[in-house]
């Protein structure tokens, strides 16, 4: 700890601390003054296991300053292939997400404990990929989950004002103007110019006077440029697939 003390650190991630859930007065010894030290022991599976797990160390923690506001995140422990521990510090209003993951060594023994590693690593990060997945056609729901898990407060922000009378006055005037102003604009498009009994603008150039038949395989080609996207009720792959049957209809 003399290594914090003198390289001024305030916050160091920490694998292989060896430490038992009986360790609290140990804990304390080794925590250098003005710091707090937050751990998670390597959990032995049964009792037969249990020396050999503590002969072999593990466990993770995160040493950090006093005077920086954090909270440790409470996780279930379920992941079998490795240990990890995440706290959230807060800083100038801002959140830090800090995890802290160690895998132990001699991982892949040929075995399923491979796979079974593959899945705990995928599973874990799910819980933080899974909801911008799930948003990313949604520019608004994809701000609000990034929003929420960065913690950023959507604080309203008012333009300055004399008075809350004198601010809803000017918001009554720029509506109102922008009401009389759309208006305007519709008006002055559908506006027809009058020509004998008619409103029209037609010459004999602009006139309609055939129209070319649409076959099946201009809808077939319209159907197969369709561009695909995630939301759409019908899969648009299998639309392009059926294309020559749903253009006969």
């Amino acid at each position: 700890m003399d290594h914090v003390l003198e390289k001024e650190i305030d916050i160091l991630a920490i694998t292989e601390t060896w430490l038992r859930e009986g360790d609290a007065a140990l804990v304390t010894e080794l925590t250098p003054s003005g710091y707090v030290f937050q751990h998670i022991t390597r959990e032995a599976r049964n009792e037969e296991e249990d020396h050999d797990r503590i002969r072999r160390g593990g466990g993770v923690g995160i040493l950090i300053r006093k005077n920086i506001k954090h909270e440790l995140v409470k996780k279930e422990n379920s992941y079998q292939s490795f240990e990890m521990i995440e706290m959230k510090i807060y800083v100038q209003n801002k959140s830090i997400r800090i995890v802290n993951i160690y895998r132990p060594q001699r991982l892949y023994n040929g075995d399923l404990s491979w796979g079974t590693s593959m899945v705990n690593i995928n599973s874990f990060l799910a819980e933080h990929l899974a909801s911008t997945e799930e948003n990313k056609g949604n520019q608004k729901g994809l701000n609000k989950v990034l929003n929420t898990l960065l913690e950023r407060k959507n604080d309203m922000k008012l333009p300055d004002r004399q008075s809350d009378r004198d601010l809803a006055e000017r918001f009554a005037e720029y509506f109102t103007s922008k009401i009389v102003k759309i208006r305007t604009q519709i008006k002055s498009s559908i506006e027809p110019r009058e020509v004998g009994d008619h409103y029209t603008d037609r010459s004999e150039d602009s006139m309609i006077v055939s129209f070319l038949m649409v076959t099946d395989e201009d809808v077939e080609k319209i159907i197969r440029q369709l561009p695909l996207c995630s939301l759409d009720f019908l899969p648009t792959w299998l639309m392009k697939e059926q294309a020559s049957l749903l253009a006969q209809y």
